[in-house]
Protein backbone atom coordinates (compact mmCIF):
# COMPACT_ATOMS: atom_id res chain seq x y z
CA UNK A 1 0.00 0.00 0.00
CA UNK A 2 3.16 2.17 0.49
CA UNK A 3 4.23 1.82 -2.59
CA UNK A 4 0.90 2.62 -4.26
CA UNK A 5 0.95 5.99 -2.14
CA UNK A 6 4.42 6.84 -3.02
CA UNK A 7 3.42 6.08 -6.72
CA UNK A 8 0.31 7.89 -6.82
CA UNK A 9 2.18 11.30 -5.51
CA UNK A 10 5.33 10.81 -7.56
CA UNK A 11 2.90 11.11 -10.65
CA UNK A 12 0.71 13.66 -9.45
CA UNK A 13 4.08 16.12 -8.36
CA UNK A 14 5.49 14.72 -11.89
CA UNK A 15 2.10 16.11 -13.52
CA UNK A 16 2.32 19.47 -11.64
CA UNK A 17 5.73 19.96 -12.29
CA UNK A 18 5.58 19.40 -16.23
CA UNK A 19 2.41 21.52 -16.56
CA UNK A 20 4.12 24.25 -14.78
CA UNK A 21 6.96 24.39 -17.37
CA UNK A 22 4.92 23.79 -19.89
CA UNK A 23 2.27 26.70 -19.54
CA UNK A 24 6.59 28.75 -18.57
CA UNK A 25 7.24 27.50 -22.52
CA UNK A 26 3.62 28.50 -23.49
CA UNK A 27 3.40 31.69 -22.24
CA UNK A 28 7.15 32.69 -23.90
CA UNK A 29 5.92 31.23 -27.15
CA UNK A 30 2.55 32.90 -27.15
CA UNK A 31 3.99 35.54 -29.62
CA UNK A 32 4.66 33.27 -32.08
CA UNK A 33 2.68 30.20 -31.55
CA UNK A 34 -1.62 30.02 -31.18
CA UNK A 35 -2.93 29.07 -27.83
CA UNK A 36 -5.14 25.91 -27.88
CA UNK A 37 -8.18 25.96 -25.12
CA UNK A 38 -6.18 24.24 -22.58
CA UNK A 39 -4.03 27.81 -22.72
CA UNK A 40 -0.89 26.00 -23.97
CA UNK A 41 1.01 26.63 -27.39
CA UNK A 42 2.50 23.19 -29.41
CA UNK A 43 5.65 23.47 -27.76
CA UNK A 44 3.86 23.95 -24.26
CA UNK A 45 2.11 20.76 -25.18
CA UNK A 46 4.77 18.74 -26.69
CA UNK A 47 7.15 19.60 -23.25
CA UNK A 48 3.52 18.68 -21.17
CA UNK A 49 3.98 14.90 -22.81
CA UNK A 50 7.54 14.39 -23.22
CA UNK A 51 8.00 15.28 -19.57
CA UNK A 52 5.22 12.92 -18.50
CA UNK A 53 6.34 10.14 -20.81
CA UNK A 54 9.78 10.45 -19.73
CA UNK A 55 9.20 11.19 -15.61
CA UNK A 56 6.58 8.16 -15.75
CA UNK A 57 9.31 5.36 -15.79
CA UNK A 58 11.42 7.13 -13.57
CA UNK A 59 8.54 7.31 -10.86
CA UNK A 60 7.24 4.07 -11.54
CA UNK A 61 10.34 1.58 -11.64
CA UNK A 62 12.94 3.79 -9.58
CA UNK A 63 11.89 6.94 -7.42
CA UNK A 64 8.56 5.05 -5.64
CA UNK A 65 10.58 2.05 -5.02
CA UNK A 66 13.36 3.38 -3.57
CA UNK A 67 11.51 5.59 -1.24
CA UNK A 68 9.62 2.68 0.31
CA UNK A 69 12.85 1.43 0.64
CA UNK A 70 13.85 4.10 2.67
CA UNK A 71 10.88 4.50 4.51
CA UNK A 72 11.20 0.39 4.96
CA UNK A 73 14.40 0.87 6.78
CA UNK A 74 14.25 4.43 8.40
CA UNK A 75 16.18 6.46 5.99
CA UNK A 76 13.32 8.40 4.79
CA UNK A 77 15.34 11.62 6.26
CA UNK A 78 15.38 14.99 4.08
CA UNK A 79 18.41 14.48 2.87
CA UNK A 80 17.90 11.14 1.44
CA UNK A 81 14.97 11.87 -0.11
CA UNK A 82 16.16 14.71 -1.64
CA UNK A 83 19.20 12.71 -2.84
CA UNK A 84 17.18 9.63 -3.97
CA UNK A 85 14.98 12.87 -6.28
CA UNK A 86 18.41 14.39 -7.94
CA UNK A 87 20.27 11.03 -8.38
CA UNK A 88 19.03 10.18 -12.25
CA UNK A 89 20.13 13.53 -13.07
CA UNK A 90 23.37 13.22 -10.95
CA UNK A 91 23.99 10.29 -12.97
CA UNK A 92 23.05 11.79 -16.88
CA UNK A 93 24.94 15.28 -15.50
CA UNK A 94 28.39 14.02 -17.18
CA UNK A 95 27.08 12.54 -19.65
CA UNK A 96 24.51 15.87 -20.82
CA UNK A 97 24.60 18.64 -18.84
CA UNK A 98 21.59 19.74 -19.61
CA UNK A 99 19.76 16.40 -19.54
CA UNK A 100 20.87 16.10 -15.83
CA UNK A 101 20.09 19.34 -14.92
CA UNK A 102 16.25 18.72 -16.35
CA UNK A 103 16.06 15.43 -14.38
CA UNK A 104 17.15 17.23 -10.92
CA UNK A 105 14.93 19.89 -12.12
CA UNK A 106 11.92 17.72 -11.72
CA UNK A 107 13.34 15.14 -9.52
CA UNK A 108 14.09 17.42 -6.33
CA UNK A 109 10.62 18.60 -6.36
CA UNK A 110 9.14 15.53 -7.03
CA UNK A 111 10.43 13.66 -3.90
CA UNK A 112 10.13 16.53 -1.83
CA UNK A 113 6.46 15.90 -2.90
CA UNK A 114 6.54 12.81 -2.03
CA UNK A 115 7.85 12.86 1.13
CA UNK A 116 5.47 15.44 2.30
CA UNK A 117 2.60 13.38 1.38
CA UNK A 118 3.60 9.90 2.70
CA UNK A 119 5.68 10.97 5.19
CA UNK A 120 8.65 9.01 6.76
CA UNK A 121 6.57 5.80 7.63
CA UNK A 122 4.69 4.07 10.66
CA UNK A 123 6.15 5.67 14.50
CA UNK A 124 5.98 4.01 18.10
CA UNK A 125 2.80 5.56 19.21
CA UNK A 126 0.79 2.58 18.41
CA UNK A 127 2.91 -0.06 20.06
CA UNK A 128 1.07 -2.07 23.28
CA UNK A 129 3.30 -1.02 25.62
CA UNK A 130 4.58 2.50 26.38
CA UNK A 131 8.51 3.25 24.96
CA UNK A 132 9.29 5.17 28.32
CA UNK A 133 8.96 3.38 31.71
CA UNK A 134 8.07 0.00 30.34
CA UNK A 135 10.27 -2.70 32.25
Amino acid sequence: MRLVKAITAGLIGLVACAALLAYTISYFDSTYQPINSFGLTASGLVTLSFSVIVGLPFIVLFGAPAYTLLVRYNRAKWPYVLLLGALPGLIALPFNWGLGLFFMAFGIPISAFVRLVCGVGPNNSFKPTPLRGAA
